[in-house]
């Protein structure tokens, strides 16, 4: 029966690469379920871009230093740009070949959008959801992503992981032997995937029962001693990264050559072509990057 599961694990897949074009490193950080794919190319000068679903990149803002942070299913993707004269950074959303910004918040971004049109912004230690329809909702700490139902999850000013719902905060204890907990994506249905760090630095990947109770996920070998979960799909899929450096950097992804993306699938880890996996569609589509490379597996 270990063997069954072991065999129906190995997810095969196939690695479309997200190009720069020239521009540098290339880094998608979300896909929507038409496999279409956003982030930046170029770094310390970004410029927020989309791949389409058959991998060819649009430089969605080439004018200004910009990042992309969501892309919705129709195609419009959110994030923040710098705007000239004052060079501020404002939140601001692209849809085909036109851009907009949300007036009233100098120095925020999106960093997350629904296909209802629901937006989160981040604007320092503030988290805004500003519904399609009805009164916006204001909560301390940091966002990370926004569900199709509109709950948020993120991480409080003490760094301890919660779940926003309905108008109800959820805390979300760090897994024990650990002190601090952070999520990073959830699923309409409560589950939440981030992960659990020591003070010391030591990170699990870890996800979060709609009762908000921790469990970690295993490590692929016995030689890997740090693990985070960035994002999980509807199905149960959980990809992230693991690394056998001390003091990685989660949410920035420079891991260190010793790191490697992971797929979490019926409590059984899988070693991933990449560095790190940052997103996973309904399809069991990826995305993340390879050293400087963005690539998109698709699974056979």
């Amino acid at each position: 029966m270990l063997l069954e599961a072991w065999i129906f694990l190995q997810v095969p897949f196939s690695s479309v690469p997200l190009n720069s074009n020239g521009q540098g490193a290339s880094n998608p950080v979300a896909i929507n379920a038409e496999g279409e794919a956003c982030g930046y190319v170029g770094w310390p000068d970004p410029r927020a871009a989309r791949w389409s679903s058959s991998g060819v990149l649009s430089v969605i803002d080439p004018e200004r230093p910009s990042m992309a942070h969501d892309i919705q299913d129709q195609g419009a993707v959110v994030g923040a740009a710098y705007l000239v004269p004052v060079w501020s950074k404002m939140p601001t959303l692209w849809r085909d070949s036109s851009w907009g910004i949300v007036p009233h918040f100098p120095g925020a971004e999106i960093t997350g959008a629904n296909e209802r049109g629901d937006l989160v912004l981040q604007w320092g230690s503030i988290t805004y959801l500003l519904p399609r329809s009805g009164s916006p909702v204001t909560l301390q700490g940091y966002s990370a992503a926004l569900s199709a139902d509109a709950q948020i999850c993120g991480h409080s000013l003490n760094a301890k992981a919660f779940r926003w719902a309905e108008g109800i905060l959820h805390d979300l204890p760090p897994a024990p032997g650990f002190d601090f907990s952070f999520a990073w994506d959830l699923t309409p249905s409560g589950i939440v995937v981030g992960q659990s760090t020591t003070v010391k630095g030591a990170t699990r990947a870890t996800f979060w029962t709609p009762d908000g109770q921790p469990w970690t996920l295993p490590f692929t070998g016995a030689a890997r001693t740090h693990s985070c979960a960035l994002a999980i799909n509807e199905q149960g899929w959980i990809v992230g990264w693991e690394s056998s450096t001390d003091q990685a950097d989660c949410a920035a992804s420079t891991l260190e050559s010793t790191a490697h993306g992971v797929l979490w699938l019926h409590d059984q880890a899988q070693v991933l072509p990449l560095s790190s996996a940052s997103d996973v569609n309904a399809r069991g589509q990826i995305v993340g990057t390879l050293g400087a490379q963005g690539i998109r597996l698709d699974p056979h």
